[in-house]
């Protein structure tokens, strides 16, 4: 069998003197385990299927080769030059690829389980139902890469660029992801379930019908993104920036919202039983039809909020603002309400049979056909006051 050298077209494998001898594959294994191809000018090289486990390829020059359903366990690729590179459903288990560049590559189905990408630059990556739990990718650059369907289960992103990314139904179960930019990213249907987002960007995100059970989003960044339908059960929130996003139909019960900035943002029929948002603002925020039952509510700013047919049963408002706020047909049955803002407040239809309202402030609140906390309707012309 005529063996064929590492090459590309007729050009010979080209070493440093640290690879001194000539390294060769044959034609019917294209077998080159634990083989010294540092430095190696591999462009184009035609590997595909190649056996490169272990292979040390440190600054090989790599840019379009063909390594589809090549075995490169273990393998050395550090900061290797893989511009276009062709890697989809080769096996990449435990190899160093830390500060690769490979813009425009292709990773489909890769095997990258526990795979170091250390601030490797994948800008442009192609890698749909790539399977890399456990994998590093600290600093990496993935703007506008595609990992739709990716499973990522446990892999560390903290501080990855993934601008514009495409994850799309992809597993991100207990990823770290803290500091990490998703700004304008596509995550409809992701599984973030544990994720840590602390201090993450997802500004102008698409997250609709998303999983973050249990997530923490610790002073995350979420402004005008969307997260319809997306569920947050428990998930922890303080200080997260949701202005302007769109969470229609959400689930946040017993969300963890904590001096939360939800500003204008479009919470209609959101589930937020039992929530903790003490000192949170949503001024001008859309709370119709919204279940805030028993939920925490201390001294939040609810200025201009529209809470229109919300149910806020036992829910505390305590030293709350709702000034201007809109509490048509509401129920607030059982509420604590004592020291809050409620002047020019909407009541009409509002249920508040039972509600506590020491020292709240009415004066130009409009109750006219509430059901006052005695259970008398209160009549036309009550203003500030039920007649």
């Amino acid at each position: 069998m005529i063996s064929v050298l590492f090459a590309v077209a007729s050009a010979a494998l080209w070493c440093l003197p640290v690879c001194a001898q000539m390294v060769t594959l044959d034609d019917s294994t294209r077998a080159c385990p634990g083989c010294d191809l540092r430095r190696a000018r591999l462009f184009a090289a035609d590997l595909a299927g190649a056996d490169l486990r272990g292979a040390d390829l440190y600054w090989a020059n790599l840019k379009r080769a063909d390594l589809r359903g090549a075995r490169l366990d273990s393998a050395v690729l550090r900061g290797a030059l893989m511009y276009e590179v062709r890697l989809d459903s080769a096996l990449l288990v435990g190899a160093d690829l830390r500060g690769v560049v490979a813009v425009g590559g292709t990773m489909a189905v890769a095997d990258l389980r526990g795979t170091r990408l250390d601030s490797a630059d994948l800008r442009r990556l192609h890698a749909p139902r790539v399977h890399g739990v456990g994998s590093s990718l600290r600093g990496a650059l993935l703007q506008g890469a595609d990992l739709a369907g990716a499973v990522l289960a446990q892999a560390v992103l903290v501080g990855a660029d993934l601008r514009g990314a495409r994850l799309d139904s992809a597993s991100l179960v207990a990823a770290r992801l803290d500091s990490a930019s998703l700004v304008g990213a596509s995550l409809a249907g992701a599984d973030l379930r544990r994720a840590d987002l602390k201090r993450a960007r997802l500004d102008g995100a698409r997250l609709q019908g998303a999983s973050l059970v249990g997530a923490v989003l610790v002073d995350a960044h979420l402004r005008k993104a969307d997260l319809q339908g997306a569920d947050l059960d428990r998930a922890v929130l303080r200080l997260v920036d949701l202005g302007h996003a769109a969470l229609r139909g959400a689930r946040l019960p017993t969300a963890d919202l904590r001096k939360a900035h939800l500003d204008s943002a479009d919470l209609r029929d959101v589930q937020l039983t039992g929530s903790k948002l003490w000192r949170a603002s949503l001024q001008g925020t859309l709370l119709v039809g919204a279940d805030l039952s028993k939920t925490r509510l201390e001294r939040a700013d609810l200025r201009r909020a529209d809470l229109r047919r919300a149910d806020l049963q036992a829910a505390n408002l305590q030293g709350a603002w709702l000034r201007h706020a809109r509490l048509d047909s509401a129920d607030l049955r059982q509420a604590v309400l004592g020291g809050a803002d409620l002047r020019g407040a909407f009541f009409k239809g509002a249920d508040l049979r039972g509600a506590v309202l020491g020292d709240a402030d009415l004066r130009q609140a409009v109750l006219t056909g509430a059901v006052w906390t005695d259970g008398r309707v209160c009549g036309g012309g009550s203003v500030g006051s039920c007649k």
